[in-house]
């Protein structure tokens, strides 16, 4: 067993060493395939003896003591490493343990210094306020920069006008094109760059949707 502290991986060789662990990673080895479970550390991650009660174990009628050195750890991950493939199990958990959300606060910084994206908006202060510190709103727009709908040509044009027909509220300024951005109209213009807001051409039907895979 090894365990992730101060940034570190280290092989577990005492019980104090598990003490103030950020995570631990477990081997596991069958017939001949090796898999890495890792975890972030929780609450139910015991390194510690509590004092308001005594393990015991039961074994030939008799209720014994055990070391209070003892501890105990989830049976399930947040996620497996065989060979060169990572599989999820607790998408959080994975982004915790890996540090994803500074890789997204450091993205979204590069993304509002970018000229494509600074282009479209009359001001970006209600798009920083909008998505702030949170962990969805930083992936999300992550993600509005790897598709980059926004550097299409005549984008904002095409916006616009689309914008009039379903009166979805967006206010363009008259001299410059640009978007207007504001508490009010922020998801409506998420929800566009990340091309979520879709219409169904049998039903006319407009629907905002979690993801979506062209065809």
């Amino acid at each position: 067993m090894r365990c992730l502290k101060f940034g570190r991986v280290t092989r577990v060789t005492s019980v104090d060493q598990l003490k103030g662990t950020k995570g631990y990673v477990v081997k596991f080895i069958h017939n001949n395939i090796t898999v890495y479970g890792v975890r972030r550390s929780s609450s139910s991650f015991q390194t510690k003896y509590n004092k308001s009660f005594i393990n015991m174990m039961f074994s030939n009628g008799v209720l014994s003591g055990i070391a209070d050195n003892s501890f105990s750890i989830k049976k399930d991950f947040d996620f497996y490493v065989i060979n060169n493939t990572i599989f999820i199990a607790n998408k959080r958990g994975f982004e915790t343990a890996m540090q994803h959300k500074d890789a997204y606060v450091d993205a979204f910084i590069q993304l509002k210094q970018s000229s494509p994206f600074l282009s479209l908006f009359t001001d970006i202060q209600p798009i920083d306020e909008y998505v702030g510190t949170n962990s969805m709103q930083l992936r999300r727009m992550t993600v509005v920069e790897m598709k980059g709908i926004y550097n299409n040509p005549n984008f904002l044009t095409s916006l616009q006008n689309v914008n009039n027909t379903r009166q979805w509220g967006i206010n363009f300024d008259a001299a410059s094109g640009k978007i207007i951005p504001c508490a009010n109209t922020m998801q409506v213009i998420l929800q566009i760059l990340l091309d979520h807001r879709l219409i169904s051409e049998v039903t006319s039907n407009m629907y905002d949707v979690p993801d979506a895979i062209q065809l």
